[in-house]
């Protein structure tokens, strides 16, 4: 069967099994008919019978996937005007310097036209392409004002991944066998079954190695196709952030594989920017010649000897032979359902994803769209139709007293430790209640106070509670906080660049930045730190009140975050009555209090004065 035909009946399966369960049934009803139909066929096969039996399963695979389209096209839009606000929003409070610091705001630019030429008019077109000093932009047809080198159309994208194209010639001695012999045994256990299945879904827990997993499958998969089919066919890895998608792209080209990063290149990481799309088409002989054309075809035209029909057709081959140098290169989606999809739309045969459904899950800024859905991601839908995941079951990260309770509580008590308790000593700053649980749990009873976020926060989280832009922070664990972080410095262990402050609440991070200006450490939301790790974390729980009502503080997503950002030590400070108001809260404080880790005060854990 031909491969488009493969990837067609891949994808129309996987979109009917997560369509609504109307849907599902109308297609079953539909294969009803079309086998009753074809039992009712004459021997030597009646045509019109296949006919019918063929149109009446593409009908209802159509009204299934329209279903499903017009489920999330009004989520989307609402998703859409959501983030146009919060962008108004930012454009307007924000002053100029952040603007320039976060990389929005352009200043002082200079058209390439010459001066006689500027009076032609306004140039309209799409900006393709911004950088730290510059705009590209991409017009209809190219204005006879610009200069030759203003012509060049970049390459375009709104979603970073990687494509492995196929083995570096310095690694293509090593097969793939000998490849997975740098796995544990549950990476390869989880590395040959995605490989031999069309879905899988990878669940990776905090230190297990969901990188470095996902690399070696992707390498393995274009060696078993280099020596199977010649190296015919790409592989395709997306990510939902520049970070994640630089992090599969440096482990690729570790792995000795020859890998394609495609994204805007001011946000890939400088030693990287060699392996992007941009790198590569500066580097394909098609598109240099087609722009040499493309100038040479401009300045016939400035010096009178050339048409303006000359120009357009030079630019459209440049665009022709853009084009075909990225044939092989496949758009990535974000995180949420519905863009996920779209890598599978291009001759997908096989779906691996990787995650962690005891995680965060996608970020989305209008509430009521993520209410209805949007924030739940794919993986989390296939896990609910009924794919399994493989689980990656040892830990690297943390000192196993600080996984203890996650694999417990989340994990189902199947998550190991490969890491020894002497391979990471608690830090030398604090006076543990217990030296070989380097946990301690601060109870702190001052009351929390509601106001106004700072307007679209890098960091800032979304919840319902959250609606008219409002966050939560509270003084005194603040000032806790602080005390704690002077007295760990003091100490020299940790250092400041590996200790990080975290809390759920953006304005808490506002707060804790203002006390701890002097301090080198950083400071963000649990949101923004996920997928990230110091040696030692300092946790700020924020919610005390009469009512113990805990907002998205109970969101146990949110609380396996926070527990597994350190390395060597971790400290929550919190109220203590009101976080056991929720479940796993109180199971975690329950859990401390048996370890003997719960202290009334900072003063139990700050050194003692000589």
């Amino acid at each position: 069967m031909a491969v488009g035909l493969v990837s067609r009946l891949f994808v129309t399966g996987l979109l009917a099994a997560l369509a609504c369960p109307c849907c599902v049934d109308g297609l079953a009803r539909a294969r009803g008919r079309a086998g009753r139909g074809r039992s009712a066929a004459k021997p030597s096969g009646d045509r019109a019978a296949r006919v019918w039996e063929t149109q009446a399963w593409r009908s209802a695979v159509y009204d299934a996937l329209r279903e499903y389209d017009s489920r999330w096209q009004s989520l989307l839009l609402s998703e859409w005007r959501s983030e146009q606000d919060l962008l108004r929003e930012q454009l307007r409070e924000w002053p100029e310097r952040r603007l320039e610091r976060e990389g929005w705001l352009l200043k002082d630019l200079e058209d390439r036209a010459p001066a006689s030429q500027a009076a032609e008019g306004a140039i309209e077109g799409v900006v393709s392409q911004r950088t730290a000093t510059a705009l590209h932009i991409v017009v209809r047809q190219l204005p006879a004002l610009l200069e030759p080198a203003a012509g060049r159309r970049q390459a375009a994208t709104a979603h970073p991944f990687c494509l492995a194209r196929g083995a570096s010639a310095a690694a293509t001695k090593a097969d793939a066998g000998e490849l997975l012999q740098r796995l544990n045994p549950s990476q390869l256990s989880v590395v040959r079954a995605a490989l031999a299945r069309r879905c899988t879904l990878v669940q990776g827990p905090a230190g297990s190695g969901k990188t470095r997993t996902a690399c070696f499958l992707l390498a393995a998969a274009v060696r078993m196709r280099q020596q199977r089919d010649g190296g015919a066919g790409g592989v395709l890895a997306a990510a939902a952030s520049n970070v994640a998608a630089d992090e599969l792209l440096e482990g690729l080209l570790a792995a000795g594989v020859c890998a394609v990063r495609v994204g805007q290149p001011a946000s890939v990481r400088e030693s990287l920017r060699s392996a992007t799309l941009d790198a590569a088409l500066e580097r394909s002989a098609p598109v240099a010649a087609a722009r040499d054309r493309l100038r040479a075809a401009q300045r016939s035209r400035q010096a009178g000897g050339g048409s303006g029909g000359g120009v357009s057709e030079a630019f459209q081959a440049v665009r022709r032979a853009e084009a075909a140098a990225s044939l092989r290169l496949l758009k990535a989606a974000e995180a949420t359902e519905p863009t996920s999809l779209v890598p599978l739309l291009f001759g997908a045969q096989q779906l691996v994803l990787v995650g962690d459904s005891q995680q965060l899950p996608p970020t989305v800024t209008d509430i009521a769209a993520s209410r209805e859905g949007l924030g739940t991601s794919l993986f989390e839908r296939l896990q609910e139709s009924g794919v399994q995941p493989l689980l990656l079951d040892t830990q690297y990260r943390m000192h196993p007293s600080l996984a203890e309770f996650s694999s417990r509580r989340f994990y189902g008590g199947l998550l190991r430790s490969a890491v020894r308790p002497e391979e990471r000593p608690p830090p030398a700053g604090l006076r543990w209640p217990d030296a070989g649980f380097p946990v301690a749990f601060v109870a702190v009873r001052g009351p929390e106070q509601r106001s106004a976020a700072e307007p679209g926060g890098a960091d800032a989280p979304r919840s319902p509670e959250d609606e008219g832009g409002t966050s939560y922070s509270n003084a005194a664990e603040a000032e806790v906080v602080a005390r704690l972080v002077r007295a760990l410095l003091d100490a020299g262990d940790p250092r400041p660049c590996d200790l990080g402050v975290i809390t759920p609440y953006n304005a808490q991070a506002l707060l804790l930045q203002r006390s701890l200006c002097e301090e080198e450490v950083e400071v963000k939301s649990v949101d923004g730190f996920q997928g990230r790790e110091k040696e030692l974390i300092v946790f700020s729980a924020v919610r005390s009140n009469a009512k113990r009502q805990l907002g998205f503080v109970a969101d146990h997503r949110r609380l396996n975050v926070a527990l597994t950002r350190a390395r060597r030590g971790l400290v929550i400070v919190g109220d203590e009555a009101t976080l056991a108001a929720d479940p796993t809260w109180r199971e975690l404080l329950s859990f401390y209090r048996r370890r003997r880790c719960v202290v009334g005060s900072a003063d139990e854990l700050l050194p003692r004065c000589e």
